[in-house]
């Protein structure tokens, strides 16, 4: 089944199909309006009033077909609208899915690696079917069946939940966008349900963890990676718009960085922290469009070095896999088994970095709005479900300052705790216009008598 356009002073749509070895064609009465692609070829896209006309066309299309196959034997010429014979659907061969998906038109390239992933499931699909239905040579061949007996078949392998998604979504998105030019009148991967995902994401670093990262980056030995990990925990990019952060992002003067982001197409606004900024300023003057030459091609031609110099910083800051509990100076591992999946999930490495700088923006009282303007997210539950992790004792503390008094510790309680605090307190409360010197002279009096008797107290230790 196909569509194809009857030109004339007033083009109108028209279908074909192949019914009891007959070829057919369905006249629609369906207007051809807006621009067409360049040369009419259908398999191209024409401007947005094009392509809603042929959504029309097909929902027409579709219709008719249905009321065609309700209909009785007898009745069929009677339900079709006048028909003639045309050529038979080419359709397309399922060892040419992948030759069709690479060429479909997109508004952003596609990258090499989705290409890749993309080939592999492909191939997969295909040697599923052909060990199933050895005769289907086509995609009009696949039907519900075979498409719900392939995902299970994927299921089995043992892959995680949200990669179970992926390729549904994917399969689903590559039939549904070929499906007028394959003959099929439904996606066979539509009715399938996606699977509960409950993923385990990434573990955000804490302030003194990030310290630590930070001295292992200002090392000699890494050099070459210490700006796009200073670029990652000051911008929360991810790992590839760090590696090719371009001069023409960057306002230096302004303290901004305004990128379109790689995945999404989405533009992001990052106020440009001092932190980062001293390390763009030295790549002055500019001797390439990206602000990190180097980093920038090495993650184009191989991406795996940039993420294997990652692992290594984080190594000397302390997290690495441990062969056993204790080990002096692990602060925590880089990857956690998972209940369900081929691999370890990846809970440390570069995008905790983008986890930590929203989970710190979001307790610090950052409006989830303006998080997301950096972010870059699309959905706030994305960001919250996914990328809003504190612990305990980050939520305790904001609590504590946020909630009423009511729901604070008592003062009674808190004298108990930290008298000395609790007085520090109730003396900067007391300053006014008229005393604020006489107590300032008293604390700093006060303090310069607890340094000296502390000082006096580790000479007697010793």
């Amino acid at each position: 089944m196909a569509l194809e356009i009857k030109w004339g002073r007033n083009p109108k749509w028209s279908g074909r199909l192949v019914r009891d070895g007959k070829k057919i064609r369905v006249l629609l009465d369906v207007p051809v309006e807006g621009s067409p692609p360049p040369g009419r070829k259908l398999k191209a896209r024409g401007d947005e009033v094009f392509e809603r006309s042929r959504l029309k066309a097909e929902l027409e299309f579709e219709r008719k077909i249905k009321e065609f196959e309700r209909g009785h034997e007898g009745d069929r010429r009677a339900e079709l609208p006048p028909a003639r014979s045309t050529k038979p659907t080419p359709g397309v061969e399922l060892d040419k899915m992948y030759e069709r998906f690479e060429s479909l038109p997109r508004k952003r390239t596609i990258t090499q690696s989705s290409l890749d992933q993309a080939k592999t499931l492909l191939g997969s699909f295909v040697a599923f079917v052909r060990e199933k239905r050895p005769k289907a040579k086509w995609m009009r061949d696949v039907d519900v069946d075979l498409a719900e007996g392939f995902m299970a078949h994927d299921a089995e392998r043992g892959i995680t939940p949200k990669t179970y998604n992926t390729h549904l979504v994917f399969m689903r998105s590559l039939f549904g966008r070929l499906k007028g030019r394959t003959g099929m009148t439904e996606n066979p991967f539509e009715g399938i349900p996606l699977r509960d995902n409950k993923e385990m994401g990434r573990t955000p670093f804490t302030l003194d963890e990030l310290e630590a990262i930070l001295v292992a980056a200002r090392k000699p030995d890494h050099e070459f990676l210490r700006p796009v990990i200073i670029a990652g925990i000051c911008t929360a990019m991810r790992r590839g718009d760090c590696c090719t952060l371009k001069w023409d992002d960057v306002d230096l003067e302004a303290g901004f960085i305004e990128v379109t982001t790689s995945k999404t197409g989405s533009k992001v606004t990052i106020p440009l922290f001092p932190l980062l900024a001293e390390e763009i300023r030295r790549f002055l003057p500019p001797k390439s469009e990206y602000v990190f030459p180097e980093q920038s091609m090495m993650y184009r031609s191989n991406p795996h070095g940039i993420s294997h110099r990652v692992k290594q910083v984080l190594k000397d800051a302390g997290f690495f896999n441990a062969p056993a509990p204790g080990i002096v100076g692990h602060r925590g591992s880089l990857t956690a088994k998972r209940t369900v999946g081929l691999r370890a999930a990846s809970i440390r490495g570069f995008h905790s970095f983008r986890v930590t700088w929203a989970t710190l923006a979001l307790v610090a009282g950052v409006p989830v709005e303006l998080v997301r303007k950096v972010t870059g997210h699309q959905s706030v539950s994305i960001l919250l479900n996914h990328y809003f992790k504190p612990d305990r004792d980050d939520l305790r503390r904001v609590l504590q300052e946020k909630m009423p008094k009511m729901f604070s510790v008592g003062r009674a309680k808190l004298a108990a705790v930290d008298p000395i605090k609790c007085a520090l307190v109730d003396r900067l409360k007391a300053m006014s216009a008229e005393n604020w010197t006489a107590i300032r002279d008293e604390l700093l009096a006060e303090i310069e008598g607890h340094a000296a008797a502390k000082a006096a107290e580790i000479i007697l230790l010793k």
